[in-house]
């Protein structure tokens, strides 16, 4: 099982310490870990330096509004970056249109199920663009608050093992 270590956009001073930690793969948050006023001046950085193209970047997919936005990822794509986590895609569709964009078939995608409408539709999605996942996660805390669950193992075994099954 691999090892991936989430880190704020906010702190990619600390990446060098993280590095020397082992770990498989590094995650840097633009999304929940960073106001969204903070995300601009994070995403300037990353392009300048070449250094963070190795890692995956956790990037906001939607406007404050809860509008599809994909500007993050175009500019992180279009300047080199290869390998993204995309959290709380709402429905298929929002996929669809995200990868329509461009033929992105050397992305690297770890995909994040956070929402009940994508969970039921998530399958379609991942057997037609099968070529773009690395990997598929749970956001078990996002998914549970969505439908008022309480966040424990007995209410997430099921959603667990649809998801990783």
């Amino acid at each position: 099982m691999e090892s991936y270590f989430f880190i704020p956009g906010t702190k990619l001073h600390k990446i060098q310490n993280i590095q020397n930690l082992d770990v498989d793969e590094i995650i840097i948050d633009l999304e929940d870990a960073v106001k969204v006023s903070e995300r601009k001046q994070i995403l300037e950085k990353l392009i300048v330096t070449n250094e963070f193209k190795n890692f995956y970047v956790r990037i906001p997919l939607y406007t404050t509004n809860e509008s599809l936005d994909t500007s993050f990822f175009v500019e992180l794509y279009n300047n080199g970056f290869r390998k993204f986590v995309f959290p709380k895609i709402q429905q298929s569709q929002d996929f669809k249109v995200i990868i329509s964009e461009h033929s992105y078939e050397d992305l690297q995608i770890i995909l994040l199920v956070e929402s009940t409408r994508f969970f039921l539709e998530v399958q379609d999605v991942l057997l037609a663009y099968s070529y773009v996942f690395s990997g598929i996660g749970l956001g078990s805390h996002d998914f549970i608050a969505e439908v008022g669950g309480v966040h424990d193992l007995r209410n997430l075994e099921y959603i667990t093992l649809k998801v990783e099954g």
